[in-house]
């Protein structure tokens, strides 16, 4: 299968993260519901692309000021050592953060917003 160097969409990352949750039922009514996956020709994205996609948006994150491979990133686990992962380590990695209680994509509530909007970070309030 050809690789491609496509950035992957937001969107697609998201309904990826809902797809893998579905049993083999829920897969088949998916595909009833939206025919057109049937006919769609899966395209191969090589790690490479993945892992330029995510330094891309690091980059765009911190204002155009590359991370440093030491620096720590999520998990504990430096910039470094998670890129370093191979495929195997990096799914059981993911496994084990979301196991673990930290990260939960369920607990992230997706909100429509106007481009360009301000949103506050999230801060302590004072008594």
């Amino acid at each position: 299968m050809a690789q491609t160097t496509a950035k992957i969409s937001w969107r697609v990352k998201r309904a990826a993260d809902v797809v893998r949750k579905l049993n083999g039922e829920e897969l088949a009514q998916l595909v009833r519901l939206v025919p057109a996956l049937r006919e769609v020709q899966p395209v191969e994205v090589s790690r490479e692309a993945v892992a330029e996609d995510f330094r891309r948006q690091a980059l765009e994150m911190r204002g155009g000021v590359a991370p440093s491979p030491d620096e720590e990133f999520i998990g504990g686990l430096t910039y470094e050592e998670y890129l370093n992962l191979s495929d195997e380590e990096e799914e059981a990695f993911w496994d084990w953060l979301f196991a673990e209680g930290e990260m939960d994509i369920e607990d992230f509530e997706e909100h429509d917003v106007k481009p360009g909007a301000y949103i506050p970070a999230r801060q302590e309030r004072s008594p």
